[in-house]
């Protein structure tokens, strides 16, 4: 039995060691696989930030390009105007053709290219006597329009980048591309913005709810006009303040899931594990519980099988007065074995709460008093004494009388087995709010603290070392707490080794209707 228990113990630690790696090993790997999604999650929106800012400065810049082409069309349509007016003021005439360019001119209806054939293409047939005016149409006549168009545009392209930042765009139109192209990235975030210059250090186009702490911080920046030579210096930042929040949010079903499975892992892990050590210890008390049983029932059957044979004998039979009290030993011996049995079969009824109280008015003191005189004379045998304390005025309770009765005697026994010596037993009672408080006081072995939680579980029996002096199931606390909570009641210990134990018994005068 020894080394099939300790072998059994071994598989036991074994499995369990397999258990707890298996599943550390299936959380890590969920964890890493959680901890990866995660990280992939924030590069990509990364990754959309960047190129939708990106998005941002080029769109900037184009619209920087265009005012600046439009500027120098309206540069160069003045520039016609003048030259016009030049050349009529020469003549001292005005054709046809100096109204309808004029008249095209200021109202609008030209382009650059249309503008530079007018002036350039015409201009060849007009008598300009002027030797300066001469010389100025002929330069200009040898300029053809994408040099006019790109000697304006080139100036105005320094001219503009020469601007402070809130000159060259502002706020609104800030806010209006980025959003746009944050949500053509798929990303429906609120966010702060700022245009940050290097040379001032200071920023700019910042909300006044806005965090210069957070921007500064943020990884989301780029360079608007990116193409400058001579202002490279502003950045555009962004910041978002609930961008964890947002990554965490389009991950809640993985999360959720996540944290669901896990869960239930750990959960199965501790059930199996729970499982497998009261398996392991049902089994251990099952087999002390056989042990016990076996010399329990051995012992009598023993005593009755010798009795037998000794009725058996002639002249044992012809003596009446003998033979009657071997008759004696066998009926007693036959009780005892009845009653080992009855124990049994009432753990097994509470097992399966297959009992019903037969409840009806108890005095608790005349129980207790009736009880006494029947165990005195095995703990007077022992040289020891009950000693009574009943201070309870009100001892009138409901209870189921055989259980009651069960119980109280129970204790007492306990008491009883379990002084080494001269057994010294004390019961006290006093009233409480609602009902009677019992005390079973011993001058006994004690109970360790270490096992002190264990003793009121079925088929224990407080170790008392080598030897096994102490008979019985291990039923009876079991037996006892059952139904003190059957009576809706409480039982509790104190116990010091060497020193002896106090149970307390707490029950109510009355029991609930159900």
């Amino acid at each position: 039995m020894k080394i099939e228990g300790l072998v059994g113990a071994k598989q036991v630690r074994y499995i369990i060691a397999l258990m707890s790696l298996a599943m550390v090993g299936l959380i890590g790997l969920q964890f890493y696989w959680i901890t990866t999604t995660i990280t992939l999650n924030k590069s990509r929106f990364k990754q959309n930030v960047h190129q939708a800012l990106e998005k941002v400065a080029t769109r900037l810049e184009k619209h920087e390009a265009i005012y600046v082409m439009k500027s120098s069309a309206d540069q160069m349509s003045g520039q016609l105007i003048s030259t016009l007016d030049s050349i009529t003021r020469a003549q001292k005439t005005t054709s046809s053709l100096t109204y309808e360019l004029q008249f095209q001119v200021k109202n609008g209806i030209y382009s650059s290219s249309q503008s530079t054939e007018l002036i350039l293409e015409p201009m060849a047939k007009y008598d300009i006597r002027d030797p300066k005016i001469a010389w100025e149409e002929n330069q200009r006549r040898r300029m053809n329009k994408s040099q006019i168009v790109s000697i304006i545009a080139e100036k105005l392209f320094f001219q503009n980048q020469e601007k402070p930042i809130q000159q060259r765009t502002s706020r609104p139109v800030i806010d209006s591309i980025l959003r746009e192209e944050m949500h053509n990235k798929g990303i429906m975030l609120d966010y702060d913005f700022a245009v940050f210059n290097h040379s001032q250090k200071n920023w700019f186009f910042a909300s006044p709810t806005t965090d210069s702490k957070c921007l500064v911080e943020t990884n989301y920046c780029t360079k608007l006009f990116p193409n400058d030579m001579r202002n490279p210096d502003n950045l555009l930042c962004v910041y978002f303040p609930t961008e964890s929040k947002y990554l965490l949010g389009k991950m809640a079903m993985i999360l959720s899931s996540s944290i669901i499975f896990i869960g239930v892992i750990i959960l199965c892990f501790g059930a199996a594990i729970y499982t497998i050590i009261r398996q392991k210890k049902i089994s251990e008390v099952t087999n002390d519980f056989i042990n016990n049983m076996t010399h329990e029932f051995k012992t009598p059957i023993a005593t009755i099988s010798l009795t037998r044979e000794i009725l058996q004998d002639p002249s044992v039979q012809k003596n009446t007065e003998i033979a009657n009290r071997y008759l004696g030993v066998i009926a007693d011996e036959s009780k005892r074995l009845s009653a080992q049995v009855e124990k049994v079969l009432q753990a097994a009824k509470l097992d399966r709460k297959d009992f019903k109280l037969n409840l009806k008015s108890l005095n608790v003191h005349q129980i207790i008093e009736k009880i006494i005189r029947n165990s005195a004379v095995q703990v007077e045998n022992r040289g020891g004494q009950i000693f009574t304390d009943l201070k309870a005025n009100q001892t009138i309770i409901q209870g189921d009388q055989v259980h009651i009765t069960s119980i109280v005697s129970n204790l007492i026994d306990n008491a009883n087995k379990y002084s080494p010596q001269t057994p010294r037993i004390e019961i006290q009672t006093q009233n409480t709010s609602n009902g009677i408080e019992i005390k079973f006081i011993d001058e006994g072995q004690g109970i360790p603290k270490k096992v002190i939680n264990k003793i009121f579980d079925k088929f224990y029996r407080v170790p008392t070392g080598n030897v096994h002096n102490v008979k019985g199931f291990g039923l009876g606390l079991s037996y006892v707490q059952s139904m003190v909570e059957a009576h809706h009641g409480t039982i509790s210990v104190e116990s010091e080794v060497g020193k002896g134990s106090i149970f307390t018994i707490k029950l109510p005068f009355k029991q609930p209707n159900n």
